[in-house]
């Protein structure tokens, strides 16, 4: 074969692999993708764990009817020729579903589990039609494909369009191969049309059942990322001020030692006073968090005051203290008194000063500087604002980890508008 060939070999071989990545596992059928990445891995790998379990529950009943269809032989003597051709549909339906288990079992199984899945209802529901069709004949086992319907709906109730092509599949043989070729006996053409409308209703129920779980699996899997979110916000925006109250009193102690005869350690006033401020913005802060959580159901409600801005930095630079001393930095406030009052929350304010500058100093070397500055500002429509800057001189983050961050503001904000 020549290069040539070999190259449009594996071309086509590499669009059929990405046919299947993203038709029967990286996303919906139809290419239609209304999950997030996490929730698809959780609806095949629930698909993935579940698919043993119905095909085990498939062979025990075609074992069981061919069991049944033993039993009523003996007790009717019915046509021997008949009798051994359904042992053979069921022999064959039996091979497909341990070749279906083999199949889950490997590595294809693995990664394409929506394969599996169709491979299986089509081994229970197609195969014995199949069989009828090449000797002519044609068997419309209505009550037979609305178990079936049923059984994958209540034990796989996940990716409801790989249910309705697994229906669309039976439906489409059935009515389209063994009607075409008058195959289907007169009797059963009587009342053929009924037949559609019933299935339909079968299958609407059955795929709005799954479409319905997916949903409240969906709000579950989201309401449990809101709360890792907010318990992340809790413990990053509590550890820093009781850092500084760790470092703070550490400090006395340190200087108590120098005098070991006593057990008393001498307190000023003012650390009192500084560590009673930090431990009721603590609380403050709980509550404000406690809000902040509620508020991402019921919409953010600010608190609105007039603000001095550079009283509030100021208090915030005294309270960091003690994790400014630890590592070493140098704060240079450029924030003037002589700035207008701001409309604001205290304490979103608070918080958002807080965390910047304690992540400055927290992800950077000793001896960072670092400067803050605000001045007052107009916009086209002659709208007056407040512009804050907090600059450094530490390591800075790179291009790439202020894309990463600017797409997660936006999912964030677009998550919140929706």
């Amino acid at each position: 074969m020549s290069i040539h060939g070999l190259a449009i070999a594996k071309g086509f071989i590499k669009k059929i692999e990405q046919f299947f990545k993203t038709t029967f596992f990286a996303a919906d059928l139809f290419s239609e993708n209304n999950f997030s990445l996490d929730e698809q891995t959780w609806r095949n790998s629930f698909l993935y764990q579940r698919l043993p379990l119905v095909i085990w529950i498939a062979l025990f009943c075609v074992v069981s009817f061919a069991l049944l269809s033993l039993s009523i032989r003996e007790c009717t003597n019915d046509s021997e020729l008949c009798e051994s051709y359904n042992l053979v549909i069921e022999a064959a339906i039996a091979i497909c579903l341990i070749g279906c288990l083999a199949l889950h079992s490997s590595k294809f199984g693995k990664n394409y589990p929506g394969v599996v899945f169709l491979a299986t209802s089509w081994s229970i529901t197609l195969v014995d039609q199949i069989l009828l069709t090449l000797v002519g004949a044609a068997n419309e086992q209505v009550w037979f494909w609305t178990l079936v319907f049923l059984t994958q709906a209540i034990f796989i109730p996940v990716r409801w369009r790989l249910h309705l092509l697994s229906q669309l599949g039976i439906l489409a043989y059935f009515f389209g191969i063994n009607v075409g070729m008058g195959l289907v006996e007169a009797r059963t053409l009587s009342y053929l049309p009924t037949v559609p409308i019933y299935i339909a209703w079968i299958c609407l129920v059955c795929n709005l059942g799954v479409y319905l779980y997916e949903r409240l699996k969906s709000a579950e899997l989201k309401s449990r990322r809101e709360i890792q979110l907010f318990l992340h916000a809790v413990s990053h925006d509590l550890r820093n001020p009781v850092t500084g109250i760790v470092l703070t009193l550490s400090s006395l102690l340190d200087n108590s030692n120098s005098q070991p005869e006593s057990d008393l350690v001498p307190v000023p006033r003012r650390v009192i006073e500084k560590m009673i401020q930090g431990s009721d913005r603590q609380l403050d802060l709980i509550d404000s968090l406690l809000e902040t959580y509620s508020n991402k159901v019921q919409g953010l409600v600010l608190k609105l005051q007039p603000l001095q801005l550079s009283s509030l930095v100021a208090d915030l630079i005294a309270e960091l203290g003690s994790l400014i001393s630890k590592n070493r930095a140098t704060i240079t406030n450029h924030i003037s008194d002589d700035l207008p009052l701001i409309q604001g929350d205290p304490h979103q304010l608070w918080r958002v000063w807080h965390n910047l500058i304690a992540n400055a100093l927290n992800h950077n070397p000793p001896g960072v500087n670092l400067t803050l500055s605000a001045k007052a500002i107009e916009d086209k429509s002659e709208r007056r604002f407040i512009r804050c800057q907090i600059q450094d001189d530490g390591v800075g983050m790179s291009s790439q980890q202020c894309q990463q961050l600017a797409i997660q503001t936006l999912l964030s904000g677009i998550q919140q508008a929706t």
